[in-house]
Formats: C-alpha cells, structure tokens, sequence
C-alpha cells in the first residue's frame, strides 16, 4: 500500500488548469506517477488519466524504473506539462537535448500509447532509458505502482467496484475472506464498458478515469494465491490489467491510498448492459458494505 497525503492530490487538481494545447504530453511510469515519491514535482500538469504503452519492457532499478522498447507492455499515465516544468523534469531524468545521445542516461522520445478510458491512441513523448537492461530485473507485468506495493507484503488489497464487491461470489473464486474495506476510488466513474468474457450480449463493470468522479469500493484482502486465481478469473492481461489504483477509506477520508484494482484492456471496451444476473451481484456487495445504491 503507498500512501498519498490528500492535500496533495488536491492541490494537483486545483492546479490542472494549464491548457492542454500549448504544453508537452508526456507518458510518466514510475517515480512521477500519483502516490510516488517525486509525483509532487509536476503540480500544475494536465493529467489525461492511465495509460498503456505496447512494445516496451519496463526494469527495476533501485530506487526508480527505467522503459526501453521491447516486447512487453508498461503501464503509465498522460499529462501535459508547461514548457518550464518540461525542463525541471528533463533535469530529474538527466536529459539535455545539447549533450551526446551517450551522455545522457534517459532520453525524450516520442511513443504512441492507448488510454484505458476510451481506447483512443495517442502519440506522446517519454523517457526511455539510455542503457543495455541487460543485468537489471525486469518488471515483467510492467506497473511501477502496482510493483512497489507488491514489494511490500506477501499479501495485498484489492479493490472490487464490480461482481466482486459480492462476498460470496469472490469467495466462489478465491476462498475464505476475512478482511474488507469500503471507501471509493477518487477520479474514476463506474461504467459498464468492458465486454462480457463469457456472455456477448452484455459488459461487465470498468472503471474510466474522470477527474470529477468517484466509484464506490470495497479492498479486500487477499493472500499471493487468491491473487493469482482472481487474476484467472478476471483474464489478466488480455481482458483486465491489475494495476495501481488509488483508494479512499470511508473511515479516513482524507487520506489517499494506493492500491491495486482491475481495469479493462482498451481492446476489450464496448458498448451494451451489465446483465440483471450481474447487477444482482452489485447490488448485493453494495448492500454489505453500506455503499449507496444510487452510485450504481
């Protein structure tokens, strides 16, 4: 779990009024993203919401994450900065345009990324890292944020805002559960967009980033192995990422937590109704949990 304070993202989204047409977009993926620890360096950028880049690998480095093309995916985010804050982070990842290719341990290059909210592609600009990865541990799932909580416990939290919010149906799944959470996700707004794995006549539930919004939530506890069966169940990575996520306790409202959560492979969005079977099952978590129907 990464906390984050609450002012903080507050501020950052009081400040998200630079135009998105006249500064930089970017793809961050690591230490810049919410609830990292140098996320408070890019105050005042546009944020556009999670990402994903295809035809990357993404390495561990020790105290931060370096991206070189490959064959994998890495998770990220879109902002759009002015060009002043382009240069401060130009400086944090040792990039100058001046110097030789060789002397610069990253370097700004343009990829082209796909955001999960809509599946729109766009092309943006990153830092790639300068170096062979030969040697380094690679980050095989490719989300820093989801890789630093995973670093912490042999256990996590996972948010459920769909048909696991049921506690017989997760544990149908998973097996016993004895610990729960409820709150919501701050800046994403429940859909139904994501196509049903098993049934083609109706979405399951997703979640789409909206700076204005918020999901109802509940964060279980989950052992390594009840992990590794709900990702079966959910078809992770080629229905649903398990990515970071962030998360508020109805029991600590001011605090941001970041988490780990489901969000749907942009290839999988369409259009269409949840099935009343399923909406059951939402219906019931949110009656267990004391969330608000309404919110549905």
């Amino acid at each position: 779990m990464i906390k984050a304070n609450d002012s903080g993202e507050r501020v950052l989204m009081k400040n998200n009024v630079f135009p998105i047409e006249n500064g930089i977009n970017l793809f961050i993926y690591g230490t810049l993203l919410p609830g990292c620890r140098l996320e408070k360096k890019i105050i005042g950028c546009s944020r556009r919401g999670p990402v994903l880049l295809e035809g990357a690998e993404l390495y561990d480095l020790g105290a931060y994450p370096g991206m070189v093309l490959g064959r994998g995916t890495v998770v990220g985010a879109w902002i759009t900065v002015s060009p002043d804050a382009l240069i401060l982070l130009d400086k944090i990842e040792g990039y100058q345009s001046a110097l030789a290719a060789e002397d610069c341990p990253y370097l700004r290059r343009p990829v082209e990324v796909t955001r999960f909210a809509d599946g729109q592609r766009v092309r943006l600009q990153s830092y790639l890292l300068n170096q062979d990865p030969k040697g380094l541990a690679r980050i095989n799932h490719g989300c820093y944020c989801r890789h630093l909580v995973e670093k912490q416990t042999s256990g996590n939290w996972i948010l459920a805002y769909g048909s696991n919010l049921s506690t017989a149906r997760l544990e149908e799944r998973v097996g016993k559960l004895d610990r729960a959470r409820s709150g919501w996700i701050p800046e994403f707004r429940l859909v139904f967009n994501k196509q049903s794995g098993t049934d083609n006549q109706h979405t399951a539930a997703n979640i789409q980033f909206d700076p204005t919004a918020r999901t109802p939530a509940v964060a279980w506890w989950l052992e390594s192995n009840q992990i590794s069966e709900l990702d079966r169940y959910e078809g992770v990575p080629d229905h649903y990422f398990r990515i970071g996520v962030p998360f508020v306790d109805r029991s600590h409202p001011n605090e941001v937590e970041y988490l780990q959560g489901y969000v749907a492979h942009p290839d999988q969005l369409s259009s269409g109704r949840p099935s009343e079977k399923y909406l059951s099952y939402l219906k019931i978590g949110y009656q267990e949990h004391g969330l608000d129907l309404l919110e549905i």
